[in-house]
């Protein structure tokens, strides 16, 4: 398991970094119908790297 995530949480397109220790896999959000980005450390430190904008005019947060 590489993240806390619900059972409802869909993650796709998984691949592990160059150095084995992390893996970069993509995040559905059905709430807002799009992907956001993350990377999850094998110690369990997750961080989203390409969060999604919850509207087309909000700027992009992190």
């Amino acid at each position: 398991m590489i993240s806390d995530f619900d059972n409802e949480t869909v993650m796709v397109s998984p691949t592990w970094s160059a150095s084995g220790d992390e893996v970069f896999a993509s995040r559905f959000r059905p709430d807002l119908n799009n992907y956001e980005l993350g990377r999850f450390a094998l110690n369990g430190k997750a961080e989203r790297l390409a969060p999604i904008k919850p509207s087309p005019d909000a700027p992009r947060g992190t």
